[in-house]
């Protein structure tokens, strides 16, 4: 715990500024009527092409070449992200060194590998990628150890590991049926939920649009969504408190659009 408190001060403002990550080669387009409509434009993320450039770009992380990636970017100079930061050692805190984690939509352990030097600083660290089928079987093959497991269903990983917290980051603006897995995670009562790079439309007015990666990257492009904050707010509000909200300033910059997250705690009766 000592480490964890030395830690903790190397964290806190002002060197907020100096964990920021921009997107390179991205571009959104389009204003959908519907999910399915903006479905028929896309390519998908689905593709093997593009699990094989994770792949080999984490295999490259995981042997001491690049510090992380994040889809398949290489990087070298390591830049964290301060919120989450923040809720490690905040969890790690109150759980004495101890921390749980679930990681919806987690690639194949991209945020783990990122955070890697930080988690060492704790007593114990079990990080569960739920992800799609493919990529958990690449992620069992290729990467999975003491402290990083793969599954597919969330159930699953609150069957065999029950996480404390459930990190949600970039993920839920690509999922058509967004309502219906927040129902879900609302039902495996996790005691913390970090939001984080969630794109959130200045006017209200949620929008579905088409996000397309430029092929220097890899080739796809998929539906994305634009949430009403107060709406996407109200669903977990139901049983969760907002401990904090931040903003990704210079994650990503599209007019009329603000990225957020929030770390929710459990409001227990």
């Amino acid at each position: 715990m000592n480490k964890i408190k030395k830690w903790i001060k190397l964290f806190l403002p002002p060197i907020i500024l100096t964990f920021r990550r921009k997107i390179r080669d991205v571009i959104w387009i389009g204003d959908f009527i519907n999910w399915e409509a903006a479905q028929k434009q896309c390519k998908g993320y689905n593709q093997k092409h593009i699990l094989e450039k994770v792949c080999n770009a984490l295999i490259k992380v995981k042997n001491g070449d690049a510090l992380y990636e994040r889809d398949s970017f290489l990087f070298y100079k390591q830049d964290y992200e301060f919120p989450l930061l923040t809720t490690l050692y905040h969890l790690a805190y109150w759980k004495k060194g101890i921390i749980n984690i679930a990681d919806f939509g987690g690639s194949l352990g991209s945020t783990y590998y990122q955070n890697l030097s930080v988690l060492k600083n704790f007593t114990k660290v079990t990080w569960t990628v739920i992800e799609q089928e493919h990529f958990v079987e690449c992620g069992k093959m290729n990467f999975e150890n003491e402290q990083l497991h793969f599954v597919n269903t969330l159930k699953e990983c609150k069957h065999s590991y029950n996480p404390d917290l459930l990190i949600l980051s970039s993920v839920l603006q690509y999922i058509e049926d967004y309502q219906v897995l927040i129902e879900n995670i609302l039902i495996m009562n996790f005691e913390y939920i970090f939001i984080d790079r969630t794109p959130f439309s200045q006017n209200s007015i949620e929008r579905i649009t088409v996000q397309k990666v430029s092929p220097t990257i890899y080739e796809a492009s998929y539906p994305c969504r634009f949430f009403n904050e107060k709406e996407f707010l109200k669903k977990f509000t139901k049983k969760y408190e907002i401990i904090y909200i931040h903003q990704n300033k210079g994650y990503v910059d599209i007019e009329g659009v603000d990225y957020k997250g929030f770390l929710l705690k459990i409001i227990k009766n």
